[in-house]
């Protein structure tokens, strides 16, 4: 009676030790989301500012931008149109990953609707224009794709 006793009191005990050992889990993995999130925009809002530090602080990047809005993207010279193209290309790879995290859900929603949406529509006619490859087979290629024919960008 006693050892039967003894042998419930231990069952509960271990039960109870695995509820406790999964309620610990689940606050470590919802922590660590947290700071996952939180390092994701860190991240971006980081490399959102030494982008328009870099943009600032350019002596002629300005000068180029303003240029191939205005009169176009065939009024540059061969060595502005290659500035250029570093540029924008370095803003692809800047955004992909962004999209990538909010893809993992590690970026909210406003970042696709208040961001990202507006950055692939007012780059990709340049993009095209400058003739930029997206990585192919990406998820980030396709939502771009989607975003381009949706707003009518061809």
């Amino acid at each position: 009676m006693k050892s039967e006793l003894l042998n419930i009191w231990l069952s509960v005990a271990a039960n109870f030790g695995v509820v406790v050992g999964l309620g610990i889990l689940i606050f470590e993995v919802n922590q660590s989301t947290r700071v996952a999130t939180a390092d994701a925009n860190l991240n971006r809002a980081g490399s959102i500012s030494q982008t328009l530090v870099e943009y600032a602080v350019s002596d002629d990047l300005a000068q180029i931008d303003v240029k191939a809005a205005e009169q176009g993207l065939e009024s540059l010279t061969s060595v502005e149109r290659s500035r250029l193209v570093m540029w924008e290309s370095a803003k692809i790879l800047r955004v992909e990953p962004q999209y990538l995290q909010y893809e993992q859900g590690l970026l909210g929603e406003d970042f696709y609707d208040n961001g990202f949406v507006d950055v692939v529509q007012q780059a990709l006619p340049r993009w095209k224009g400058l003739g930029l490859l997206i990585s192919t087979g990406s998820s980030f290629r396709k939502v771009v794709e989607e975003i381009d024919a949706e707003h009518g960008l061809r």
